[in-house]
């Protein structure tokens, strides 16, 4: 389960309107929920609120961070080498 630091992190990380990059990751890895459906924002901000705990959706969002984490170093990379 996220605890509430990993939470303050997780939020800044990702920005306002990160269901969707998370939904498209459990897509992505073929993840369902156990009736067979895909998943839903609701699911994936309650995961992130601690109010249900699933691993599934807790590594996608880890996932989704990183790869967020990552889109930002590397624009903080090119703006660096332009504005030498």
């Amino acid at each position: 389960m996220i605890t509430s630091k990993e939470r303050a992190k997780l939020k800044k990380q990702l920005g306002p309107r990160y269901t969707k990059g998370v939904l498209e990751i459990l897509k992505k890895q073929s993840v369902t929920s156990p009736n067979g459906e895909s998943y839903t924002s609701s699911s994936i901000r309650n995961v992130l609120a601690g109010n249900m705990k699933n691993e599934a959706i807790e590594n996608a969002i880890y996932d989704y961070a990183t790869q967020e984490r990552e889109k930002t170093e590397r624009l903080a990379k090119k703006r660096k080498e332009l504005l030498k």
